[in-house]
């Protein structure tokens, strides 16, 4: 065994470690532990024989090594033979620097209780931590020479490196002597937002992803940032939970934003489903959730188009069974806004299927100063394979009195021409004049020419013109 006193401390605990092992050890697993008995004399016990270190821990004192000093390469061994009380020359711990400083809320200037203050050293593994008061105030003791990394982290809050910045790397390191106390160590904690989920003070579409990431991960969570309703499990619940409360606290605005599914090209035996927005506000991005018919079609994947946010980040994970979470948008508080397509989406359907439903469940649109907007979901829509051929319709009804519906299909992007024309070749009434991507068409004729007059009854014809393909049919409208 080995017994020893410890002068100016009379609680803590004295560790034997021996000579081969890691004295940096922070947890100090293979450690054997000692007691202080009454005042302030030491006893280790069932010590094998060997040379070993000894270690003094407590509260407001450095972690200490026998003879006297805080640096593991000057520690000194003791030698124990078995059956024999060594008797170790007393020694004193170092009790270092204490650092204090107050915690407020940038918001309201208001003190911050119960926030995590750690405290690391940048030239050791140490770490030593402290918990703010409900003034804001924290006080910790026993910190040695070196250079620190001081972090503040309290839920609801952005974590905080001192002197008040985001990132580590951005960080002040603290010089500390070791001796003299440091009393100034105040900070700034900003609240997070919502959606803030990479805690960085913006939310924009990095925050999405990282909510992807973790989505994707699955288990369990206890985070309030990526679980906020509490159920332990991270999914698109709690997104849509966030943005609950964002809209009870004044943050998410319904929008005059138009949302609709339209068919895209694509290549053969493909659908492509492009989601497009009309009014878009200026926004950094958006999220969504879309539900498609897995009996159908398989999802392929995202398309490249002419996407508002083309120039910055796409992304759309299966997070279900014909569920998609899409995400896109743009960095360094840059926006978009107007009209054009958000994302395209492409599916194959399957053998004796010609094509796809699509429903969007919900979409959250991004805006400056890390508010939200909703705008009205799309209407569902069941978009089908592209036709083979060009192929012109008859008419429905045929005859018909006074209205009448044409339908025609393209199995490629051309430009569209279809008009009425009357027995003698002239023409009677333009239907449709302009650039039409692949898929089935239909136009109503409601039996009036260019001008707006009623025609009379009697045979007409409709041409078709699409690219180099062009035919004719014939109706009959009866008065």
């Amino acid at each position: 065994r080995i017994v020893g006193q410890i002068e100016g401390a009379e609680q803590g605990t004295v560790f034997a470690v021996l000579d081969d092992q890691d004295l940096e050890d922070v947890d100090g697993t293979r450690w054997v532990a000692g007691e202080v008995l009454s005042g302030d004399r030491f006893e280790i016990v069932g010590l094998p024989e060997g040379a070993y270190h000894l270690v003094f821990v407590a509260d407001g004192f450095l972690r200490t090594f026998f003879p006297g000093t805080a640096d593991p390469d000057r520690a000194a061994a003791i030698t124990v033979l078995d059956g024999e009380t060594t008797e170790a020359d007393a020694f004193e711990p170092m009790r270092g620097s204490t650092l204090t400083g107050q915690m407020v809320s940038q918001e309201d200037d208001q003190p911050v209780s119960d926030a995590i203050v750690e405290v690391s050293s940048l030239d050791r593994r140490e770490t030593l931590t402290a918990v703010t008061e409900d003034d804001g105030r924290f006080s910790l003791s026993g910190v040695g020479a070196g250079r620190y990394l001081v972090k503040v982290r309290r839920e609801g809050f952005i974590t905080q490196f001192f002197p008040g910045v985001t990132r580590p790397e951005a960080a002040t390191a603290l010089e500390v002597d070791g001796v003299r106390d440091e009393g100034n160590l105040s900070v700034l904690l900003p609240r997070r937002a919502r959606a803030d989920f990479n805690e960085d003070g913006e939310v924009d579409v990095a925050d999405l992803e990282r909510f992807a990431d973790r989505l994707m991960a699955g288990g369990t969570s206890s985070s309030v940032v990526f679980d906020p309703n509490g159920d332990g499990l991270v999914t698109y619940d709690d997104f849509d939970y966030t943005v609950d409360l964002s809209r009870a606290s004044g943050r998410v605005i319904d929008p005059p934003t138009i949302l609709s599914w339209k068919s895209a090209d694509a290549e053969q035996g493909a659908i492509r489903a492009a989601l497009r927005a009309d009014k878009l506000v200026p926004s950094s991005g958006y999220v969504a959730k879309v539900h498609y018919d897995t009996e159908e079609a398989s999802f392929v994947g995202a398309a490249s188009g002419e996407s508002l946010y083309k120039d910055g980040r796409t992304r759309v994970e299966e997070i279900g069974p014909g569920v998609l979470l899409v995400l896109s948008g743009v960095l360094d508080g840059d926006t978009r806004s107007g009209s054009g397509e958000l994302v395209s989406l492409v599916f194959r359907p399957k053998d004796g299927k010609t094509g796809v439903r699509l429903r969007t469940e919900a979409l959250t649109v991004l805006l400056p100063e890390n508010r939200m907007a909703a705008p009205a979901q799309p209407d569902p829509i069941r978009l089908l394979l592209p036709p083979e051929t060009f192929y012109l319709l008859q008419n429905v009804p045929n005859p018909f009195n006074p209205e009448t519906t044409i339908a025609y299909e393209l199995p490629e992007a051309v430009q569209v021409q279809l008009a009425i024309f009357n027995l003698v070749g002239q023409r009677v009434r333009g239907l449709v004049d302009e650039f039409k991507t692949a898929g089935r068409y239909e136009v109503r004729w409601d039996g009036k020419d260019d001008f707006g007059r009623d025609v009379g009854s009697g045979v007409y014809f409709y041409s078709l013109e699409a690219g180099t393909f062009s035919t004719t049919k014939r109706m009959l409208l009866i008065r």
